[in-house]
C-alpha cells in the first residue's frame, strides 16, 4: 500500500524551515568570509607578523571545511528520497506495465 502523500500546507511549512536554515548558515558563511577577507588584509599590511598568518591559514581551512559541508547538505537537500520517493515508483509502475505489454505483444506477435 503506498503512504499518503504529505498535505501541501505542511510540505510548504518545511519547505520555508529549510530555506530560513540555509539563510543562516550563508549568513554565517559570508561572515566568516568578510573575516577571513580582513585577515588577509591585514596580513598584507603586516606583513612581519607569523602568527597572523597562521590564524588565517587555520581560519582559511576552517572556512573551506564549512563551504565543503554546506554544499554538500545542499546536494543532499536537493536530491532526496522524499522528493524522488512519487516519481521513482511512478518510473517502477509504468515501466513494468509497459514491460509486461510488450512481452504480451511480442508473444501474440510470435504465435502461428
Amino acid at each position: 500500500m503506498a503512504p499518503t502523500p504529505e498535505p501541501p500546507i505542511s510540505l510548504l511549512a518545511d519547505l520555508l524551515h529549510q530555506v530560513e536554515a540555509l539563510e543562516i548558515r550563508l549568513q554565517r558563511l559570508r561572515a566568516g568570509l568578510d573575516n577571513l577577507i580582513q585577515l588577509e588584509q591585514f596580513d598584507r599590511e603586516h606583513p612581519g607578523s607569523r602568527g597572523d598568518r597562521q590564524t588565517s591559514g587555520g581560519e582559511l581551512q576552517s572556512l573551506e571545511q564549512a563551504v565543503d559541508r554546506l554544499e554538500a547538505e545542499l546536494v543532499s537537500h536537493l536530491i532526496s528520497w522524499q522528493h524522488l520517493q512519487q516519481p521513482f515508483w511512478q518510473a517502477v509502475r509504468y515501466g513494468g506495465l509497459g514491460l509486461l505489454l510488450g512481452w504480451g505483444l511480442a508473444w501474440l506477435a510470435q504465435r502461428p
